[in-house]
């Protein structure tokens, strides 16, 4: 029998998914309920969301976390736009914080997720809610020089003077990470 190269690399790769594929199945089947939504939402798995949601699952529980997360913010923050719709319709509080202050808006604005944050505002997603450090979307979007998710936000009613617990407000974060684009943004903002 002769073996290409790569071929064991691609047949180890195919196990690996396989094996974790099978430990994520059984770990998903072994929790409860709330467990069971939390995780399909964090995964993108709107089949299984809506299968729970039609046997009678409540959409805003906050699984047995240290942070209290709900299932839309963990849909939110790894970017599945599909599965953030399908639990605001099943009745998900667009705006519920957990423990830490944070949002789906939050989530999504974090991680750059301009389509997620927009269908969020488009639900009634406060965008000035802040974290526990006073950080608002605007501030993460500045941070991270997400130029279109703050030109949306500031559409939305962001507000460009909201400084953090540090006193650091969006304008001067997207100066000192130099993120000139964005910077020129809040500064037109801020003249209207």
């Amino acid at each position: 029998m002769t073996v290409r190269p790569g071929t064991i690399a691609i047949t180890a790769t195919v196990v690996l998914f396989c094996a974790l594929s099978s430990f994520i199945y059984v770990n998903v089947n072994r929790e409860h309920n709330e467990d069971r939504l939390f995780q399909a939402a964090s995964f993108g798995d709107t089949a299984t969301i809506k299968a729970l949601i039609a046997g009678g699952q409540n959409v805003n529980i906050c699984p047995d976390r240290l942070d209290r997360s709900t299932p839309l913010m963990g849909a939110a923050a790894n970017k599945h736009a599909d599965t953030v719709v399908a639990l605001l319709d099943a009745g998900a509080d667009v705006n519920m914080r957990d423990k830490k202050g944070n949002s789906a808006l939050l989530s999504a604005a974090k991680f750059g997720d301009q389509q997620t944050a927009i269908i969020l505002l488009e639900h009634g997603a406060n965008p000035n809610v802040t974290d526990d450090k006073g950080r608002s979307p605007l501030f993460f979007a500045a941070l991270h020089g997400y130029t279109a998710l703050a030109r949306t936000l500031l559409e939305k009613g962001a507000d460009i003077n909201r400084a953090d617990a540090r006193a650091d407000t969006p304008l001067k974060i997207a100066i000192k990470h130099n993120h000139k684009e964005l910077a020129e943004l809040l500064r037109t903002a801020g003249k209207r």
